[in-house]
């Protein structure tokens, strides 16, 4: 993307400028030949063309048409790719076109290229004469090194600090290409208050832990979440029951259990006249029903994650369904 930003004038209100701005962009469609001598400077241009068709000869043309035709300096046009290798080579074919047509306006031999002779050519039906044509080119070669040419993030990055205080970021800003060392410490910060701390009920922290639950994973999440920042988070209800209240009722339910009770719910299982969905109740099934009911009960814990996902079998309230 290619954006001028011309000098104020009598016309413009409050004196803020008038901004002229090319914009191009990579599409399947390629439209018929374009002449970029011949586009318009003011107002907003869309170049849409595939790999390899020209769009950097057209920003090259279009920059240096904007320094000759607008008296721009390469600090007021501001040019915006996305990696840093095509701005590095945006800056070195811009600069040698600069280059280039200085030569030939100092009378060296164009070659078989048509982009200098076709540049000279516009600018003096502009009605710029060469040696305006040589001093601004000049100007602009001498300073190069302020050229406005960024990737996107570097651009972002130019405009915070040049403008902290509107912003109502910090004086001095880094910036960071790679934030997961920042994910990694807000996950980490906030499991060592939240889960390990202690505020959290301690049979939910096991809960957590017991599911694989990590600062590391959670990292992980919000890698997930942030790169989807117009995402609408969908969380799931907070539970009616307080999770001191569901523990205590969960402890007394299973000291009411026995593991001897497990032969009587097996023989329900099989009592005459019951009805039981083949494809859930098969033999396999409810043995492993049984093993992980037995396991679960030795194990002396309540808030030990079950061993498996069969123990629904043998349930009460699923038998009564």
């Amino acid at each position: 993307m290619i954006a001028a930003k011309a000098a104020p004038t009598p016309h413009d209100d409050n004196g803020a400028g008038r901004r002229r701005g090319i914009i191009a962009r990579m599409s399947a469609a390629v439209p018929a030949t374009p002449d970029v001598f011949a586009y318009p400077l003011d107002g907003i241009r869309l170049i849409e063309a595939s790999a390899g068709t020209g769009k950097t000869w057209s920003i090259c043309g279009l920059y240096l048409r904007l320094l000759l035709e607008r008296a721009l300096g390469v600090d007021q046009v501001l040019v915006v790719t996305f990696t840093k290798a095509a701005t590095a080579e945006l800056s070195a074919r811009i600069r040698e076109r600069i280059v280039d047509t200085l030569r030939v306006l100092d009378g060296g031999d164009p070659g078989a290229d048509p982009f200098v002779p076709r540049l000279i050519e516009v600018s003096l039906a502009a009605g710029i004469a060469h040696a305006t044509m040589t001093e601004r080119l000049r100007h602009a070669l001498q300073v190069f090194d302020e050229a406005a040419i960024f990737t996107i993030h570097g651009f972002c990055q130019r405009a915070l600090a040049d403008t902290p205080f509107a912003a109502g970021l910090p004086y001095a800003l880094e910036l960071s290409e790679d934030d997961s060392a920042l994910r990694t410490e807000v996950a980490e910060d906030f499991w060592r208050r939240r889960i390990a701390g202690g505020t959290l009920p301690a049979a939910l922290a096991r809960l957590l832990v017991d599911k694989g639950d990590c600062p590391a994973r959670w990292a992980a999440y919000l890698k997930q979440d942030m790169a989807r920042p117009c995402a609408r988070r969908a969380w799931d209800a907070p539970p009616a029951e307080d999770c001191g209240a569901a523990e205590a009722a969960l402890r007394r339910a299973w000291a009411a259990l026995d593991a001897a009770q497990l032969p009587a719910a097996l023989a329900a299982l099989a009592a005459p006249g019951v009805k039981l969905h083949k494809g859930s109740y098969k033999p396999e099934s409810i043995a492993a029903a049984a093993g992980q009911w037995a396991a679960w009960l030795a194990g002396g814990d309540p808030l030990q994650a079950p061993p498996g996902d069969k123990l629904h079998l043998l349930a009460a309230a699923t038998r009564a369904a």
